[in-house]
């Protein structure tokens, strides 16, 4: 809880024995300015962000925008999806602007192992509408010797249509309506690692 007090001053005490309050109110005030910013008291950026953190906003759906303002926001908009960060722009017109995800997914700092003959999920798009993104993947492994995909991944709510899922034997594919990265290779496949940049998702 916060320790700053609104009622500081209150004006019936004199300020040379209420200076101790007026001195806590700024520390404190210094102190929250500081979370996400740099302090008030820095003397180096002061009044610049440090880094930008962002709730889950309040209520299940995207905010309209009403001005020319452009909205940055955390939001789960299925629980399959996970908590991401949106943008959102203005306005064109009446029309409202499609919220924009800026979280990508990422495969773990070490890499992963696909094993002999199976899939690796990547993502259950089941309840998105309509969704499309980029799926990229590298491998390291000796076996696969760097191999690399780029995928485009359309999904209409229903089925999946992928542009460069790779080759035959190491492809993007899915498993009804979960993404997956799937082998035929007769050997584990390791050092993967993978990213999910999603551009739209209604």
């Amino acid at each position: 809880m916060s320790a700053y007090l609104p009622t500081v001053p209150t004006g019936t005490i004199p300020l040379d024995e209420d200076y101790r309050n007026l001195q806590a109110n700024f520390q404190q005030l210094d102190t929250s300015f500081g979370v996400d910013h740099y302090a008030f008291s820095s003397q180096t950026n002061n009044g610049l962000h440090n880094k930008v953190t962002t709730p889950v906003i309040v209520g299940a759906a995207h905010p309209l925008t009403t001005t020319n303002v452009p909205q940055f926001y955390a939001m789960e908009q299925t629980a399959n999806l996970g908590v991401l960060q949106f943008s959102k722009g203005p306005p064109v017109g009446a029309l409202q602007v499609a919220s924009t995800p800026v979280t990508s997914y990422q495969s773990i700092l070490t890499g992963v192992t696909l094993n002999t003959a199976s899939d690796l999920n990547i993502l259950d798009f089941n309840g998105f509408g309509k969704a499309y993104g980029r799926f990229m993947l590298l491998s390291t492994s000796t076996f696969t010797t760097n191999t690399t995909i780029d995928c485009s991944v359309f999904f209409n709510g229903a089925t999946f249509e992928f542009k460069n899922p790779g080759s035959a034997n190491f492809r993007v594919n899915n498993a009804g309506t979960v993404l997956v990265v799937r082998s035929t290779f007769g050997v584990a496949v390791n050092d993967i690692f993978w990213t999910l940049q999603l551009m739209r998702v209604n």
